[in-house]
């Protein structure tokens, strides 16, 4: 790999235009052979692109760097929401998920065809720890098994890569070592943060932000101007505030809620403006979008948009003008959308509540100073809150009511330890607020007749349904009522299960019978909200779906065209979904990363707790401290898995492990903090069943 400070020379002369390798050897007063050698690893690694054996970046081009997409056999890649279509003559080798660039042979303003010059396979990230050997460097993989790693440069015992793999080592005794691409050097193994770093680099996930993002965001305003606010519907007198976790620095979402004469309420949901600094085809926006969504670790997070924007302009701090989309609806008192509407305005919101806060008026009837002045406001949010949830009941809205478990930190940022995390009467005030506006919002543009990004829950798979209601019965538990998969009925069946002692396994196993929600370009149903036709629209700052859908509001409201075609959404939804299910790893890792840190000190020691998933060879483990281990069982032992049941059965078919059972454990010693993988020992478990470890 070349050196950091030979690559920055490079970059720094490159950017001033095509240069041939003999004028790079001269300006640098590097051998001709060596520029040869640097400028081959840039270009593979499309850094650089050439054209008649001149040299430039290929940012500072007019080809585009962009990630190749195939749709029904049409290759593609999008750049500023146009989609360019490759040939597959004009391929040149390249393959769908590849990074390519692209130059552009013709186009007319919203068709384009281009051909590809060069392309890179999209690899694997991998992180390992470095180890020497005599003269020789290897790199030992993060999850210990399945290769090794040989280095063709030096690094110091101890030290972190992120690395690919680049071609399989056959003079070896094993055929699973493999010289490595070292692409980042993340630390030392002793650095702190070191295995969240590595965590993130596995899963590829961007830190920082490209160059032409951070000099967009120097042009942003700080401050709301009045110049700014022509045409917009200016609310600043209104009573809006914000409810979110404590510690929460970006504010999505403010609300106002006023009761009117007629025994009827207007709710108006303002949410970040985020267009508004940040519209379609701005570097902001595609950096935006193409991530995603924005990473929320235990206690820090990976923003979708730069902070400047996420916790300044855009953020509905409290006391400041802000810029904002406002979704408003009048709702009767027999819970009917009277009327509603979408528009641009402007807003200070009067209070940062948390849900504590809100929870302590509302449940605890415990009122600060200064929450006192917005009592009999949140009183009146209540009553609202109650006619939207019973609206949505009678719709067949389904409440899993699964908590979060969360890590806790003292002062000094130590894990303390976990805490399960329940929706209170703020959460749910805020949660049916949310609802509602994604309902107004995919109602207003479905009229419109205007293609946009739906939030999709396709419902119950019957044939899962049907094997979660024999797996009911074998613990004497009635669940016949889901045989038609409907959702109200998974409600109420939900309801009446609630005060089961494993009711958080019942409600995740049945969980696991729906299909997974996500974003399309084609209207679908909810199922677990019970309408029709859902967009989400409260999060723009950390969700790439919310801020497409602004921008398609945005579009119609100055009076032009959608300029999302069916296809540009199509790619945009295949991003979100990617990108969402990455995120979701990424934050499980994070809690199991610090479930095992905090573990370490406690090896030896005995704990009780319950098996919340079984498998063949090995059963999942929560702890009554919230934490999650694993106990491995040795892989010689013949066990059935009974998946109707969810154990583990012997040669006699009696249950040896099924869900829900109660153990008693010892934390052994065998605990991994890079991948959060606790090894529990059992006290209380049939003596012929042994366990077996990663050594």
């Amino acid at each position: 790999m070349v050196d950091n400070a030979i690559v920055s020379k490079f970059v720094n002369l490159l950017s001033e235009g095509f240069y041939s390798a003999e004028d790079i050897s001269t300006k640098l007063d590097l051998s001709y052979e060596y520029v040869k050698s640097v400028l081959k690893e840039l270009e593979n690694n499309l850094v650089i692109v050439s054209n008649n054996d001149k040299y430039s970046l290929t940012s500072k081009t007019d080809y585009i760097l962009a990630d190749l997409y195939n749709d029904n056999g049409k290759y593609y890649i999008v750049d500023k929401g146009v989609q360019i279509y490759i040939d597959e003559k004009r391929l040149n080798g390249a393959k769908a998920g590849d990074k390519v660039i692209v130059d552009v042979i013709y186009t007319n303003g919203t068709v384009a065809s281009g051909k590809v010059l060069k392309s890179k396979t999209n690899e694997k990230q991998y992180t390992g720890t470095v180890i020497h050997n005599g003269a020789r460097a290897f790199v030992i993989p993060d999850n210990k098994k399945g290769f090794i790693g040989i280095l063709d440069e030096d690094f110091v015992d101890g030290t972190v890569l992120g690395f690919t793999l680049k071609e399989k080592i056959n003079a070896y005794s094993s055929d699973d070592v493999y010289k490595v691409n070292v692409v980042e050097n993340l630390g030392h193994k002793d650095d702190i943060g070191i295995d969240r770093r590595a965590l993130l680099f596995r899963h590829k996930v961007q830190i920082g932000f490209p160059d032409e993002v951070l000099e967009s965001v120097k042009k942003v305003p700080q401050v709301v101007t009045e110049e700014e606010l022509e045409g917009r519907v200016d609310l600043r007198d209104k009573l809006f505030y914000t409810i979110d976790p404590k510690g929460a620095k970006d504010f999505d979402d403010s609300v106002c809620i006023t009761k009117l004469d007629d025994d009827k309420y207007r709710v108006d949901v303002a949410v970040a403006d985020v267009t508004y600094y940040a519209n379609m085809g701005s570097p902001i926006f595609e950096t935006g979008v193409r991530r995603g969504t924005s990473y929320y670790l235990s206690n820090s997070n990976v923003p979708m948009i730069p902070r400047e924007l996420s916790n300044g302009i855009c953020s509905l701090n409290p006391n400041v003008d802000r810029m904002a989309l406002v979704f408003s609806a009048i709702i009767t008192k027999d819970g009917e959308i009277d009327d509603f509407n979408i528009f641009e305005g402007v807003i200070n919101s009067k209070k940062k509540m948390t849900y504590d806060e809100v929870n302590d008026v509302l449940e605890k009837g415990i009122i600060s100073d200064e929450m006192r002045p917005f009592v009999d406001n949140l009183k009146t949010f209540e009553e609202v809150y109650k006619i939207l949830q019973d609206r949505l009941d009678k719709k067949g809205f389904v409440d899993f009511r699964l908590a979060e478990t969360r890590t806790k930190y003292d002062e000094e940022g130590n894990i303390e330890g976990f805490e399960k995390y329940y929706q209170g009467t703020g959460q749910n005030m805020i949660e049916v607020a949310m609802l509602l506006a994604g309902e107004l919002a995919s109602l207003y543009l479905d009229q419109l007749y205007y293609k946009h990004v739906y939030r999709v829950h396709s419902g119950a798979i019957p044939e899962k349904v049907d094997g979660f209601i024999e797996y009911a019965k074998g613990k004497d538990i009635d669940a016949s009522i889901l045989k038609n998969c409907v959702n109200s009925d998974f409600n109420t069946f939900l309801n009446s299960a609630y005060e089961n002692e494993n009711y958080d396994i019942i409600a995740r196993k049945l969980l696991k019978c729906t299909s997974r929600s996500f974003y399309s370009s084609e209207q679908g149903p909810h199922f677990a909200i019970g309408i029709d036709s859902y967009a989400q629209v409260t999060s723009p700052m950390r969700r790439g779906g919310d801020l497409i859908c602004h921008s398609i509001i945005k579009e119609f409201l100055k009076g032009r065209e959608n300029p999302f075609t069916t296809n540009l959404l199509n790619y945009y939804c295949k991003i979100l979904n990617s990108s969402e299910r990455n995120a979701d790893k990424v934050e499980l890792q994070d809690v199991l990363m610090c479930m095992a840190l905090y573990m370490k000190d406690h090896v030896g020691e005995e704990f009780e707790g319950r098996i919340t998933n079984v498998s063949k060879f090995s059963l999942e483990v929560e702890l009554d401290n919230n934490v999650i281990g694993r106990i491995p069982v040795d892989k010689d032992y013949e066990l059935t898995f009974d998946e109707s049941t969810d154990s583990l059965r012997d040669k006699d078919n009696n249950i040896v492990f099924e869900l829900g059972k109660r153990v008693k454990v010892e934390v052994s010693e065998n605990i991994n903090t890079k991948t959060g993988d606790i090894q529990l020992i059992p006290k209380n478990m049939p003596k012929k069943v042994k366990l077996y470890t990663n050594n």
